[in-house]
């Protein structure tokens, strides 16, 4: 649990600095520059880095992996889809690079533990299957979020009154920049779509048992 706190102060003090500083150096005329590393790069900073220590953990194979570690690594994830719930409405950037550590961990994690596997020659936990399908799929929900017309806007700024169930975050529809979006994202039906499919996730691991043994690495 250490590493991963230390990881991730390190690298999220170091990402703070780069969105805190960068753009007063590069952007010296925008007020607003520096809260790019208050609101975005710091906060994914601190969580990525949580992930990069909890992968050196996970790599080391004379080191022992417990329920502790892994709760924390749930703890993350779960913090990083509460980050894009409160941030996603800054912008389709801010969701890409919400949605680009959501992934990195997921996949990273797979594949470090599959190689983790490897070295202790253990079969792996078919439960894990089901929770990586699960990430994916609450990725896939960020990516197509769902959408409704916006609770501020009024009929005469030309909103769609009958939106699509879900569009691609990157759609112009969505851009609220300089003008009133014709959409907005619909952050209840995200929230019952994420529910449902963790409870889904927890149905599964509590069917299937695991098939391999107890990891008794040294510690």
């Amino acid at each position: 649990m250490s590493v991963m706190m230390r990881t991730s102060f390190l690298v999220g003090f170091i990402t703070f600095l780069c969105g805190f500083v960068g753009p007063i150096i590069l952007t010296p005329e925008a007020n607003l520059g520096p809260l790019l590393g208050l609101f975005i790069t710091g906060p994914l900073g601190f969580l990525l880095g949580g992930v990069i220590g909890f992968w050196r953990i996970l790599w080391d194979s004379t080191r022992k992996t417990g329920a502790l570690e892994w709760g924390m690594f749930l703890v993350i994830w779960l913090l990083m889809m509460g980050w894009y719930l409160i941030f996603f409405m800054f912008g389709p950037t801010a969701i890409l690079l919400g949605t680009l550590c959501q992934l990195a961990a997921a996949v990273g994690t797979a594949l470090i533990y599959r190689q983790r596997c490897g070295k202790l020659n253990q079969p792996i936990d078919r439960r894990f299957f089901s929770v990586l399908f699960a990430a994916l799929f609450i990725i896939s929900t960020e990516v197509f979020p769902p959408v409704t017309h916006p609770d501020w806007a009024r009929p005469q700024d030309g909103y769609l009154q009958n939106p699509p169930a879900a569009v691609f975050y990157w759609d112009s529809r969505l851009d609220s920049s300089y003008k009133v979006p014709q959409l907005a994202i619909n952050r209840t039906r995200l929230m019952e779509l994420w529910v449902l499919i963790l409870s889904l996730n927890a149905v599964a691991w509590l069917v299937f048992k695991p098939n391999n043994p107890r990891d008794t690495d040294k510690n």
